[in-house]
């Protein structure tokens, strides 16, 4: 008998599909979800006396107090954040770089002005974790005849969950360095910030910051932020 061929068809059963195209992935990317969750905006604005309202009029006398609220606008839902300011820099033009300058802000947020003989600067007691309200009393560069000045603060927010002691609030206040957060241990590092202020670590986060721009747009969470100008008047007669 010749033999026969019995052609057969058989079926398995198959948990994943193979092709030779390219595999694009069915979920959204990690860093995708990070930067929709924090995409954040840093605000500088002058306040009124009172903190309830923004102030239009960015006019003041040598006697009044300047009152500027930090703050963090978002569009999405991103986890609890507290904003802090690493560093504040007075300058007589909107360049940060530009000369002559004064930072009153230094070393991660010690209010350095606080420490000058009779200064009332100095952070208030924070209400809100987004929200950092500043204190500052006028000033003017010496044998410069310019009033107006702008005010550049690196800001950066940070989770509340995430506890880093080099982030603090702090001022100098009857005596003693304090946080606006009540935990005054934090402000150690304060100590001496005073003296270092002409050659200040300020001076040296601005420069990373012009020159690491590319990264700080990745890094939503911090962003060199400018007021003014900001006109400083002599008292009425």
């Amino acid at each position: 008998m010749d033999g026969a061929a019995v052609p057969l068809l058989c079926r398995y059963k198959r948990r994943f599909l193979v092709s030779s195209g390219a595999v694009r992935p069915t979920w959204t990317p990690l860093i995708s979800v990070l930067s929709a969750h924090l995409s954040l905006d840093f605000y500088l604005s002058l306040m009124t006396d009172d903190w309830s309202s923004e102030r239009h009029l960015p006019v003041y006398f040598m006697s009044e107090k300047v009152n500027i609220q930090a703050s963090i606008g978002h569009h999405h839902h991103h986890p609890p954040l507290r904003l802090y300011a690493g560093s504040c820099v007075a300058t007589l033009t909107p360049d940060v770089d530009s000369h002559p300058r004064y930072p009153f802000i230094d070393r991660q947020g010690c209010f350095t002005d606080s420490q000058l003989r009779g200064s009332s600067s100095s952070f208030l007691p924070r209400v809100r974790d987004d929200l950092l309200h500043i204190q500052l009393e006028p000033f003017l560069f010496h044998q410069d005849r310019r009033h107006s000045i702008y005010i550049t603060c690196y800001l950066e927010a940070v989770p509340v969950s995430k506890k880093d002691p080099e982030k603090k609030a702090c001022s100098f206040t009857a005596g003693r360095w304090r946080s606006a957060d009540g935990d005054d241990g934090v402000c150690e590092s304060c100590d001496g910030a005073g003296e270092a202020a002409e050659s200040s670590s300020a001076d040296f986060i601005h420069e990373r910051v012009q020159r690491n721009n590319l990264e700080h747009q990745i890094n939503e969470l911090q962003r060199e932020t400018t007021l003014g100008p900001i006109t400083f008047l002599p008292e009425q007669e």
